[in-house]
């Protein structure tokens, strides 16, 4: 439940967090973890950020001090275009509306730091265009890299069972539906995504089989 301050509890609030260096807001700001900051749509220029991309994974002051932008000098060579075709959806957004984008940074070691952007419009000129962007960034690496491991873990079993002539599945009680994998489809010679419901057993089947097909579906169906 939330309790709404009066005008002098307000000024007694900011007062405990202002001092000559900082103001309340900068202070809030400095203590998120995620970084926020403002840039110019049509020069990509950051007009402002509560802390800098660059220093974050580890870049030295003086090679920052060096860059032209810091945010697009370090971004991996494949996510630069998409990250400037970005800006242009960005540009043509409704008020209130929040884009999203993931990017690669590299850093000073060479490796890949993934970030996640979710963007609005700051401010629009006279005539109501985009003229600035406020973003939060997040750092998304471990999660990136747990679900390229993931995939990359899936593309080894798919291609295994390909090879090997076999497939997996996880039968699902809800829908009453099987989740194969695409040595399954292979299998039956089906369109990968094809909704598969435990019946698929019998029809494909032989007469020899059809004892062991029966017992798969109630195994599945006891689950």
């Amino acid at each position: 439940m939330y309790n709404t301050l009066t005008d002098g509890e307000l000024v007694q609030l900011l007062s405990l967090f202002k001092d000559s260096q900082n103001t309340f807001v900068q202070k809030v700001i400095n203590s998120l973890p995620d970084i926020i900051y403002v840039m110019n749509l049509d020069t990509q220029d950051v007009i402002y950020s509560s802390r800098l991309l660059a220093f974050e994974i580890g870049y030295p002051t003086e090679e920052v001090e060096k860059m032209e932008n810091p945010i697009l000098d370090i971004m991996h060579p494949d996510d630069r275009e998409r990250f400037i075709l970005h800006l242009q959806d960005v540009k043509n957004s409704k008020p209130g509306e929040v884009v999203s984008i993931e990017f690669r940074l590299v850093t000073p070691a060479g490796k890949i730091a993934w970030f996640i952007d979710r963007n609005s419009i700051f401010t629009r000129n006279t005539d109501g265009s985009a003229l600035t962007k406020i973003g939060i960034t997040h750092e998304i690496t471990r999660r990136k890299e747990q679900e390229l491991a993931l995939l990359k873990n899936k593309s080894i079993m798919d291609i295994s069972e390909l090879l090997a002539g076999t497939g997996s599945w996880e039968y699902e009680k809800s829908s009453e539906s099987f989740t194969w994998s695409r040595g399954m489809y292979a299998l039956f010679n089906l369109p990968v995504g094809t909704k598969i419901k435990p019946s698929i057993y019998k029809d494909y089947c032989t007469q020899a089989d059809l004892a062991i097909a029966s017992l798969t579906i109630a195994g599945a169906a006891a689950g």
